[in-house]
């Protein structure tokens, strides 16, 4: 669907742009993730001797109608558009020049892709709607080096092997009045825009960190001590950092190898023996428990148990997830 508005400049209409969401993509990737919307802009035509032309063209992107750089995706952009003066006025005396294809480019981070998708999740149309707050700079032209039919060049400072020069008046009172309208249909999203937004690929887990162990004031210590290790290489210094918040969650349940940690909670929240979160919980918690345990026991020396960066990893998130859904339980 194309939608259009127009460009004003003190009252008077100059031009339009336009916008089809059949048109919107992705690029970069999940390393350098880019919104892009592709405008079409036209500038009406005007008398030869006063061309105008969009010098640059400021643009803020969101999912509100009215487009405020608190609720917008991300930090505004800006296109240069004075290099060759494309997106001009066609002349008075001759047909439309048509309208010239303008990409914005919006870089986005993880965190953003995450956010936009998390709005679009919560709209419940078939057509994902963002909106376009475009703050165009209009310039007129004056233009020298101009060949003519039939007539010599005027002489002028600059010698005309150099070409065509102008002499540019910006113009105060240029604006777009309302927010311009880009409807998405699920499909292109999906096909188009996702993937070359890497979102097929990467995706953020957010968790509250470090984890939060009530009356345990090391236990931050315990998580830094896990991260950097990770970073650092010492991967079985960071299974071990999380060896130690395992236990110490442990310690604050008052769990026992006869009374695990999975018992404790089912009774505090009145779940079944069949339930299934218990039973998940029971088998995610003893897996941690083993593995993190595994490297400490003297018995797996020299057996294998090696570690790399995936395993550590591993490790550590999972520790992470468990660290942040014990503490979103309501107290005993």
């Amino acid at each position: 669907m194309t939608n259009s508005t127009l460009i004003n400049l003190y009252g008077q209409n100059i031009g339009q742009i336009s916008v089809n969401g059949t048109e919107v993509r992705g690029e970069g990737g999940p390393i350098n993730p880019q919104l892009v919307v592709p405008l079409e802009v036209q500038l009406d035509n005007q008398p030869d001797e006063a061309p105008l032309a969009l010098g640059r063209l400021r643009a803020t992107i969101g999912t509100d109608q009215i487009v405020w750089p608190a609720t917008a995706i991300c930090p505004p952009i800006c296109v240069d558009l004075v290099g060759g003066f494309r997106v001009r006025s066609g002349s008075t005396s001759s047909t439309s020049r048509g309208g010239e294809q303008v990409e914005l480019r919006f870089f986005l981070t993880l965190a953003q892709v995450e956010e936009l998708e998390r709005r679009r999740h919560a709209n419940r149309d078939d057509a994902f709607c963002l909106y376009l707050q475009l703050g165009p700079t209009v310039i007129g032209l004056k233009n020298s080096n101009v060949p003519r039919p039939g007539q010599a060049r005027p002489s002028t400072i600059w010698d005309a092997k150099y070409g065509m020069y102008a002499e540019l008046v910006v113009f105060w009172a240029a604006n777009q009045p309302s927010a311009l309208r880009v409807d998405v249909e699920t499909s292109t999203w999906v096909r188009r825009v996702l993937p070359g937004l890497g979102y097929d690929r990467a995706r953020l887990v957010e968790v509250t960190l470090p984890p939060p162990l009530p009356d345990q004031s090391n236990a931050a210590t315990e998580f830094d001590k896990a991260k950097t290790a990770l970073h650092g290489g010492r991967y079985e210094d960071s299974v071990a950092a999380c060896r130690g918040l395992v236990a110490m969650w442990k310690e604050l349940f008052g769990a026992t190898d006869r009374d695990p940690v999975a018992n404790v909670i089912a009774r505090r929240q009145g779940w079944s023996e069949d339930d299934g979160r218990r039973q998940f919980l029971d088998a995610l918690w003893k897996a941690t428990t083993d593995f993190v345990n595994g490297p400490h026991h003297p018995e797996g020396s020299g057996q294998g148990f090696w570690l790399d960066y995936g395993d550590a990893r591993l490790a550590f998130m999972v520790t992470t997830l468990l660290s942040e859904y014990l503490g979103s339980l309501p107290p005993s």
